[in-house]
């Protein structure tokens, strides 16, 4: 799937770039995301935030955007019938930086 594939049936999801691994939601905060070029707006108690750690999955975020890997992972989690979850999305993308 391509980023804008994914803003059709999930379009209040944005995977965002975060500086370190997001634990609970007060850390959810512009001081903590690495905007990109293909971040759509965030709006206020709609969007669903994915977010993806730079110390996490350093290969895969260096080499795309966090819009493109989370694309990428929900194609695998369809194409697994796994549910598209911040867990899955994180297993699939751990696969991933192990080929990094």
């Amino acid at each position: 799937m391509t980023v804008e594939e994914i803003m059709k049936p999930y379009p209040n999801l944005v995977f965002i770039k975060t500086r370190f691994h997001i634990e609970n939601q007060n850390q959810l905060k512009d001081e903590n995301f690495i905007f990109e070029d293909d971040t759509p707006e965030l709006k206020k108690n709609q969007t669903q935030i994915m977010p993806l750690s730079i110390t996490d999955f350093p290969g895969v975020l260096a080499s795309s955007t966090a819009m493109e890997a989370g694309a990428w992972a929900i194609t695998i989690c369809q194409k697994q019938n796994w549910e598209i979850s911040r867990e899955n999305i994180e297993a699939c993308l751990a696969n991933l930086e192990m080929d990094f």
